[in-house]
């Protein structure tokens, strides 16, 4: 991935020299594949593995990176802009919104901007876009691969007035269906493969590329920006099966952060807002599933243990947050399990739920109980029985809130092999909190009840330790 180092410069004015920045890269994050001299600029080529491409695939992103590791200051552009950007939700008039096959979108952001001038790019965003081997071809295209460039989210811009009906459709592709695409080539499509439509047909291939019928021109008014976050493994797909790729898809086949959309159709925005005298009307997000930030433990022995090494406590903690995270000191790990476990009695039983994209929102039984230990720095395994295996028995006159409790399934299914099958958190004064599929919910119940559900018990196991030391 190509970054600018005069485009790094500018969020990080004290920057090492391009040199000396190599190494650092090289040193702390980074493979980098070579530094090509263009002009007055160089571009590096960095090799980012996908776990790290949403955080660090954007100028920003990395220039967040080089400051943590450099030890000196990053102008954070995102602090700069807020939601109130995209103004009031549109109404149903100016435009709808429906998201069919919400199982590939997750989000959807439609911002509808109005009375926009459209111009030839700068000179600089023409010679900053030419880095990258992209064209430029009008102010409003070439701002929207600036903003992804920036900001790692794909996004795009439909000319408002060409959208039939005024409404937008996130759907799969019925059969015999074809789009003509901006590279003025036609495609087929078919049912796997999800579109972003109006009323007439595919106005582009989601996540891919966007469609002629609605392509920006010199002569466009009124505009609907977009940022989504689609399911890579879907994109993946439609390419192979299209046999062509491009910058967005790619981003999104590695896996972009669920909460780009909105800084990067902010940053968009404030682009369009700065540049063209437009003005926005409204927009809508689709979000049914926010993505809430997360709590994550960290004990400095086992950051020690796993780096092989010993950091200091306030160099760990400076780290932290030079990369962005809130860092506190967490007293009682184990009264804040119990206490998290408490907000979520009646949250709904989902069989085979998430702890990662379910969770908070349902749960099985054991995801219940890796989401809970996540928040304190312990990692269970996944299922109820491992769950079982990786704990350390306890005796029943020994138990202790926080330990784990195990019987065999109320309703045991006949292809399941094992007799560990439900597990409860205990709580203390007798209780246990438990996703179970009998109540249909996280419930809090004595631990009597519990044990009787099912024929066999299987007693207590103990995965956080009676001395359990405090966490950052």
């Amino acid at each position: 991935m190509k970054f600018s180092y005069q485009w790094l410069k500018e969020l990080v004015p004290h920057i090492p020299a391009p040199d000396a920045l190599v190494d650092l890269l090289t040193f702390h994050s980074f493979e980098i594949e070579s530094v090509e001299k263009k002009g007055k600029d160089h571009v590096i080529d960095i090799k980012i593995l996908p776990d790290r491409i949403s955080d660090a695939g954007s100028h920003w992103g990395l220039a967040r990176e080089v400051a943590a590791v450099a030890g000196v200051p990053y102008n954070n552009p995102a602090k700069k802009l807020s939601p109130s950007i995209f103004g009031g939700k549109a109404s149903a008039s100016l435009f709808s919104l429906d998201v069919e096959d919400h199982a590939v979108c997750a989000r959807y952001i439609g911002c509808a901007v109005s009375n926009v001038k459209i111009t030839a790019s700068s000179q600089k965003d023409k010679a900053r876009l030419a880095l990258f081997g992209m064209n430029a071809i009008n102010s409003l295209v070439d701002f929207a691969n600036i903003a992804m460039l920036e900001t790692g989210q794909p996004l795009h811009v439909f000319d408002m007035d060409k959208i039939v009906g005024r409404r937008v459709f996130v759907r799969k592709a019925r059969k015999g269906e074809k789009i003509l695409a901006l590279d003025n080539i036609e495609y087929p499509l078919d049912e796997s493969m999800t579109v972003i439509a109006d009323d007439a047909g595919p106005l582009a291939i989601a996540g891919i590329k966007g469609g002629k019928r609605a392509e920006v021109d010199m002569h466009t008014k009124n505009i609907l920006v977009e940022a989504a976050f689609f399911d890579s493994a879907s994109i993946r797909k439609t390419v192979r099966a299209l046999k062509f790729s491009t910058d967005a898809s790619t981003r999104f086949t590695q896996g972009i952060d669920p909460n780009a959309p909105q800084p990067g159709a902010a940053r968009l925005v404030d682009l369009i807002l700065k540049n063209t005298k437009g003005k926005v009307v409204g927009h809508i997000d689709y979000n049914p599933h926010p993505q809430t930030p997360r709590t994550i433990a960290l004990r400095k022995e086992k950051a020690d243990a796993v780096l092989g090494t010993s950091i200091d406590e306030k160099e760990m903690v400076s780290v932290l947050e030079r990369l962005g995270f809130g860092v506190r000191h967490m007293k009682g790990p184990r009264e804040i399990l119990l206490k998290n476990a408490k907000k979520l009695v009646g949250r709904p039983y989902y069989f085979g739920a998430s702890a990662m994209y379910d969770a908070p929102r349902r749960f099985d039984c054991s995801s219940l109980m890796v989401y809970l230990f996540r928040s304190i720095g312990s990692q269970l395994p996944r299922m109820s029985y491992e769950q079982y295996a990786y704990g350390t028995p306890v005796e029943e006159s020994e138990i202790l809130p926080g330990d784990l409790v195990f019987r065999e399934r109320a309703a045991k299914e006949d292809d399941w092999k094992h007799d560990v099958g439900h597990v409860g958190l205990y709580i203390g004064g007798g209780k246990v909190i438990d996703a179970s599929s009998k109540k249909g919910k996280v419930s809090l119940r004595p631990l009597k009840e519990f044990q009787k559900e099912a024929r066999r018990y299987f007693g207590a196991r103990r995965v956080l330790p009676a001395d359990h030391t405090p966490h950052y």
